[in-house]
């Protein structure tokens, strides 16, 4: 399985994981740059067993494959977490929903096509251009 990082700014990062060929899944990581708040693990935690830490990233998991959960759900997760354990005071929620649109993009002069689909399908708010995608940080 291959995470290939389409999209890298001081806020986001996001990547296309395929396997086989095959597009798994997208996942979008969102750093808010603030302390983690209960609210941000969708009532998965307790009150009582909630600590804040300095500071909170969001995974959204957008998933092709119908058999994702059995197949795939566990490699996304310690793919995640080796990139954002090693943090000392971070908290971070994956959450996963279906999505039955691929990302449609082509290089050079075609890679809006991942700024339309983060924008489409995670709610964000993002404008690069394509020579942006010729640096490390495309903002």
């Amino acid at each position: 399985m291959d995470f290939i990082r389409l999209y890298l700014s001081d806020s986001f990062e996001f990547y296309q994981v395929v396997n086989e060929d095959e597009d798994i899944c997208y996942l979008l990581l969102h750093d808010y740059n603030r302390p983690s708040k209960i609210e941000d693990f969708e009532g998965r935690i307790l009150d009582d067993d909630f600590e804040s830490r300095e500071n909170f990233i969001s995974v959204k998991c957008l998933y092709l494959a119908s058999d994702f959960n059995d197949k795939y759900l566990d490699k996304v997760a310690h793919h995640v977490d080796c990139l954002l354990s090693f943090k000392p005071s971070c908290d971070y929620y994956i959450s996963v929903a279906h999505v039955s649109e691929e990302l449609d993009y082509y290089l050079p002069n075609g890679m809006h096509g991942i700024i339309d689909y983060l924008n489409k399908h995670f709610g964000c708010s993002l404008n690069s251009t394509n020579v942006d995608f010729n640096k490390l940080l495309q903002t």
